[in-house]
């Protein structure tokens, strides 16, 4: 599955907290995003009683899955796919808490060393029906260590509490501790940054996720430019 998301249907932070730095009108529908969110759905097995649990990696860097996975997770709070969680997982650059304006001191990586329960960690956003669990503190790593059995715990938590869960991880080259994390999800998607990678960079990626027990669901092609005179889109 590959497909294109034009720079310009991506924003920067969810409708909701854009809102209250601009006054301008925002346009919610974005066909882009809808159509992702419905493919990977539709190619995920969906379960009435358990939630559905998609990953966000790359083959590089500034491929946009922050950004990505902030829109999609937005998108299934407003098309009626909640209760949603997105869970930052990217322990190279966590960002997910301040796109959100939320305290990210608790999070995953306390969850992970047995510090902290769900309820301690999840927060709730402004978005109505989406939550947000930050990465949380490295001092939890330095105090204790992660518990392997914690993570397929953590994951049947969440398919149990929440319709559709989406996590952002770090690229696939980057990928530790949140590679056993990765192999627990219904799929993963690897975003490719429009004319920065090449052919046999992304299959390797993909190669190097499926040798290590991770479903890849296919590529999403992102900053894509339009190559189209500003008259023309503007007339």
């Amino acid at each position: 599955m590959t497909l294109s998301i034009p720079t310009t249907t991506v924003s920067k932070a969810p409708p909701s907290v854009r809102s209250k730095r601009s006054s301008a009108a925002v346009d919610n529908s974005n066909s882009d995003l809808d159509m992702l969110l419905w493919r990977l759905r539709a190619r995920t097995k969906v379960d009435d009683k358990l939630g559905t649990i998609i990953g966000l990696s790359s083959c590089g860097p500034k491929s946009g899955v922050t950004t990505l996975a902030t829109n999609l997770s937005v998108r299934a709070a407003n098309n009626h796919m909640g209760p949603v969680l997105l869970i930052d997982a990217n322990d190279g650059s966590p960002r997910l808490h301040r796109i959100f304006r939320q305290d990210g001191k608790t999070g995953l990586l306390d969850l992970l060393v047995g510090s902290k329960t769900p309820d301690e960690a999840i927060q709730q956003t402004s978005v109505k029906d989406l939550d947000l669990l930050p990465l949380g503190s490295r001092d939890s790593l330095r105090d204790g260590r992660i518990i392997p059995e914690n993570y397929s715990h953590f994951a049947m938590w969440i398919r149990e509490h929440y319709r559709t869960v989406f996590i952002d991880f770090p690229a696939v080259e980057s990928m530790r501790q949140a590679l056993m994390l990765a192999r627990l999800t219904d799929t993963t998607v690897v975003a490719v940054r429009s004319e920065a990678a090449r052919r046999s960079e992304v299959a390797g990626s993909i190669e190097r996720l499926t040798e290590d027990g991770v479903n890849v669901g296919g590529t999403i092609l992102t900053r894509r430019r339009i190559y189209t005179p500003r008259w023309l889109r503007n007339g």
